[in-house]
């Protein structure tokens, strides 16, 4: 069964299965992030090696160049050591960053659509208005991120820490997360998540002390009548 739940409490529950049977689900959870720990391996070492030179040479123009020049190469700075780099408006889009230390990093503009970020540490990273639409970024942990002002919409944050992260004025229609570690945000965030989206969550397929829940903005659920 999918209920919806308006945020924070859990007390008020109105059946939509609706929306769920009209949409397909994108799952790239716990198994999934396995797997591609073990078993994904870069066709472009070379590459990968020239472009991580030039982030650590903070020479981010002809990082962004590259990725210009060469459309189909798909960054992988699996267990990449980023952390607290200076990265404004890099173009990460679609990059395999699973497991890569990126603590107190600067991501502020930065691309990183459809980005695979699993388990990362992203402990006080400087998110604002990145574009994370359709990111993974499962198991992670953004523990006092800010990511005020970012795209997220339909990002997969299922099994991260959003200890006290800044989601204030994020775009977070679509994506998919924990209750309790919305919960778990900053008080302005809370306040912000609950004045303007609301959260559906499968009963059915949840551990019932913490739901995984799907977060839909007011604004557009009334538009599929979702939200009365």
């Amino acid at each position: 069964m999918v209920n919806s739940i308006l945020f924070p409490k859990i007390n008020t529950m109105v059946e939509a299965p609706k929306i769920m049977q009209t949409q397909e689900p994108s799952f790239y959870g716990l198994k999934e992030l396995k797997q591609d720990l073990v078993s994904f391996k870069s066709s472009n070492e070379d590459k990968d090696i020239t472009a991580l030179n030039l982030l650590r040479s903070k020479d981010l123009d002809k990082f962004n160049i590259l990725r210009k020049n060469n459309p189909d190469y798909i960054p992988n700075f699996r267990y990449a050591d980023l952390k607290g780099m200076v990265l404004e408006g890099i173009n990460l889009n679609a990059a395999k960053l699973l497991k890569a230390d990126m603590e107190k990093i600067n991501l502020i503009d930065a691309q990183l659509e459809r980005a695979i970020l699993g388990r990362t540490n992203l402990r006080e990273a400087k998110l604002e208005r990145a574009n994370l639409a359709n990111a993974i970024i499962t198991a992670a942990d953004l523990t006092d991120a800010n990511l005020k002002h970012a795209n997220l919409r339909g990002a997969n944050l299922e099994n991260s820490k959003l200890t006290n992260a800044n989601v204030v004025d994020a775009d977070l229609h679509g994506a998919t997360a924990n209750l309790n570690e919305l919960r778990n945000t900053s008080e302005e965030s809370q306040k912000y998540l609950y004045r303007n989206y609301i959260l559906l969550a499968d009963t059915a397929n949840s551990d019932k002390t913490n739901y995984k829940v799907t977060i839909y903005s007011k604004a557009e659920a009334k538009e599929v009548s979702l939200y009365p």
